[in-house]
């Protein structure tokens, strides 16, 4: 795999990944320290084999950040009140990555530091681009 710069960002799903992408900013801002929100965007182009090109959107937070245990749970496509929960908030997060994949592709979460949930979470959407038309 290679990365390119980024220019315009268009992704498959239009309208629906921003919303995914809107969703993921909302909860990193709901959590922030301080009644503050410190979040980094990052967007890579990553070429893959086969002609599959896609977009990498990292968001990173300095939020409380997400357990191991609330991880899974909150991308297992499960829809009940006990899995839509996360540090004390509803989330549709369950949704947006049911939604991530049915577009072909995915949202990860992971430790903003890598090994300490503490230090904030980082989550990755992985959305397929869009080819000019």
């Amino acid at each position: 795999m290679s990365q390119n710069p980024v220019g315009s960002v268009m992704v498959v799903g239009g309208g629906v990944a921003e919303e995914i992408v809107s969703e993921v900013l909302r909860n990193a801002a709901k959590h922030g320290c301080d009644g503050t929100a410190n979040i980094q965007i990052v967007v890579s182009g990553v070429v893959g084999g086969l002609g599959h090109d896609f977009w990498h959107i990292d968001v990173t937070d300095h939020g409380p950040g997400i357990p191991d245990s609330r991880k899974k749970s909150l991308l297992s496509g499960a829809f009940g009140e006990e899995s839509r929960m996360s540090r004390g908030v509803v989330s549709n997060l369950p949704l947006m990555s049911l939604i991530a994949e049915q577009l072909g592709g995915r949202i990860k979460i992971e430790d903003r530091v890598p090994g300490d949930h503490t230090q904030g979470a980082k989550v990755v959407i992985v959305l397929p681009m869009a080819r000019p038309h």
